[in-house]
């Protein structure tokens, strides 16, 4: 209960608009209060009493405010983050097993699988395939959501690739790939390559976590959402992760949204037109044999405008 209370809590001084509000609300209380001190004394023995009361009272309508007025609703929130018409297409990561054919990890299948459950919720069409399926040049442009990194999603790729070098007005995060060595001796030293999570104006570098002390499993993905970079007048979320459990990760920060309505209400508030676009990155630990048992526990969004 306390936890929710809070989160109400913040979730009013978020809003400068509910702040003056209950700050003018507050001094009307109090000048009634003074008034009617000197009118009726026996009504307010003692000062500490009447302060106490008028604190309970501010307190009360500061939750009301934040409750029923300008805060959006979670299916305002959602809306604005599909933006999409009547229908759309999710395109998964893909990679080859042995035998050469075309295999969707479990956590991004998963990921989109609960994503096209919100956007059914939500009256829209979607259908499910993955990247391999389809042509880059002739399909990126259309309006979609992405799930999986650069480096099992061509489509992700082409996006990233687009949002991390082609676009002066992006200020978001994206995936970049570093040279890493490993072994044990000079003589053992191999060139490697390993995808970090870094950011677009800020010095942000994030790498894979790995398995924690408690015996879980930590790691980072990432989202996108707003106008798709190359066509701005198509509507683009990717969902994606350092690895398949970020991704999952990610995915679940969205549609476990009555759990994250902080994260849902940053992402969705922010998104008050087409033309504006959020970069989240969310931390997420989970059992290493479960990864849906897990929970978001930390994220920073950040966003602009699309010239």
């Amino acid at each position: 209960m306390w936890k929710k209370l809070r989160s109400l809590w913040f979730r009013v001084l978020r809003h400068s608009k509910n702040v003056a509000l209950i700050s003018l609300f507050g001094i009307v209380v109090l000048t009634i209060g003074q008034l009617t001190m000197h009118i009726w004394p026996q009504l307010y023995p003692h000062d500490i009493k009447w302060m106490v009361i008028n604190i309970c009272v501010v307190v009360v309508f500061a939750f009301i405010v934040a409750r029923f007025q300008s805060i959006p609703r979670p299916a305002e929130l959602l809306s604005r983050i599909f933006r999409f018409h009547k229908s759309t297409e999710i395109i998964t990561a893909v990679f080859y097993d042995r035998d050469g054919q075309a295999c969707c990890s479990e956590n991004d299948r998963n990921a989109a699988t609960k994503i096209g459950e919100m956007l059914n919720c939500l009256g829209l069409q979607i259908r499910i395939d993955h990247s391999d399926s389809k042509s880059v040049a002739q399909e990126i442009g259309r309006s979609m959501v992405l799930v999986g990194g650069p480096s099992m999603n061509k489509f992700s790729d082409q996006i990233n690739r687009g949002l991390a070098v082609d676009s002066e007005w992006y200020r978001g995060f994206y995936f970049d790939k570093i040279q890493s060595l490993s072994g044990e001796t000079g003589e053992d030293l191999q060139d490697k390559y390993c995808w970090v999570i870094k950011h677009k104006g800020m010095d942000v570098h994030v790498t894979h976590t790995g398995i924690m002390l408690d015996k879980k499993k930590e790691d980072t993905g990432i989202i996108y959402v707003g106008p798709n970079p190359v066509n701005k007048n198509r509507w683009l979320m990717w969902i994606a992760g350092l690895s398949s459990g970020g991704t999952y990760g990610a995915a679940k920060s969205i549609y476990h949204y009555k759990h994250n309505l902080d994260f849902v209400e940053l992402l969705g508030g922010s998104l008050f037109n087409n033309h504006r676009y959020c970069s989240a990155l969310i931390r997420y630990r989970y059992d290493a044999s479960n990864p849906a048992n897990g929970e978001v526990t930390n994220f920073v969004v950040c966003g602009g405008r699309i010239p």
